[in-house]
């Protein structure tokens, strides 16, 4: 099974003018994913982040922003039921989400506790229904070195 998600020769668009997901939220939190930590504050959670798609510092919320993500079609094929194309916003519609509060610890020695909104791995795989004999997941993420630079570093 192969999920590939965006569009490798996509360029920045304007944001619609609706989120037709924006109805999915928020989402019930599943207490099974609980810490004792104090949560870190939202603004702090959304522009200190790591994507090295798109540079190898951590203050690249900007740069986040110009990825296109609609519209963002999903293959999900292989060795799966019924291979399928399926846009990011269905999918949506079809998993139930869940909002779970962690501690994401990173290898570079940081660390925040922050809530997090979407559906486990575990559901998708299901959702994808792989044939009994089905050993191994890839996932192929988008290819635009336009907008995620770090893509053209070696």
């Amino acid at each position: 099974m192969t999920l590939t998600g965006g569009d490798a020769e996509q360029t920045p668009a304007a944001a619609p003018e609706i989120d037709p997901s924006a109805s999915t939220y928020p989402v019930a939190r599943n207490l099974a994913y609980t810490v004792a930590c104090v949560l870190i504050a939202e603004k702090d959670a959304i522009i200190y982040n790591n994507f090295n798609e798109f540079c190898s510092h951590k203050n690249i919320h900007r740069a986040t922003q110009k990825l296109p993500i609609r519209p963002w079609e999903n293959s999900i094929d292989g060795i799966v039921e019924k291979p399928i194309m399926i846009g990011f916003d269905e999918l949506l519609m079809q998993i139930p989400l869940e909002e779970r509060v962690n501690r994401h610890r990173c290898m570079a020695a940081w660390a925040m506790t922050a809530p997090w909104s979407g559906f486990p791995l575990k559901t998708l795989v299901d959702f994808a229904r792989p044939l009994d004999w089905a050993k191994y997941l890839a996932i192929v993420t988008f290819q635009n070195a336009a907008v995620a630079r770090g893509q053209n570093q070696a």
